[in-house]
């Protein structure tokens, strides 16, 4: 039998509502690496301030991370299957994995009053859960009972900011 939780502010419109975000965030990075790189009359290219690329290009790469946290490490639905089998559902992937692969289940931060729990698998792997997740308590309890080993140290969200 297959155990779904889920965030409960989070709909079936959120991959793409998160995707259009992301490019409404990553493309003037992306016009700016584009620009650089293959105009050749870019005046990067030609000009010794070369060096000046590859800090703009660092700084596009800083800017874009956090759109690849959320597309693809922050997840807001679980999957638990009785005899083990874990699935958690980001934006663009499902991450796939056996309960005796997570290692941790930890506080994270919070942001926007929503809290984010981190879970770590497979050494040093992680993903992000958005709290509230209804029924949090009953998948800590089944992922308990497949890997007794767990760590788990959880402490309730500050929402007072």
């Amino acid at each position: 039998m297959v155990h779904t939780y889920r965030n409960p502010t989070r709909g079936r419109l959120t991959p793409l509502y998160e995707v259009f975000w992301a490019l409404v965030f990553i493309l003037p990075a992306a016009a700016i690496v584009y620009g650089s790189f293959f105009d050749r009359d870019a005046w990067l290219v030609s000009s010794p301030w070369w060096p000046v690329l590859l800090l703009i290009l660092a700084g596009c790469l800083l800017w874009s991370w956090p759109v690849y946290e959320s597309l693809f490490r922050i997840c807001y639905l679980i999957r638990v299957e009785d005899q083990g089998s874990c699935a958690f559902r980001s934006p663009l992937r499902w991450i796939r994995l056996h309960a005796q692969e997570i290692d941790s289940i930890r506080p994270g931060w919070v942001v926007n009053e929503e809290g984010h729990t981190v879970l770590r698998y497979r050494g040093r792997q992680r993903c992000f859960l958005v709290q509230p997740i209804e029924g949090f308590e009953d998948f800590l309890e089944r992922v308990r009972q497949v890997n007794p080993q767990i760590e788990v140290t959880l402490e309730p969200h500050d929402h007072s900011g």
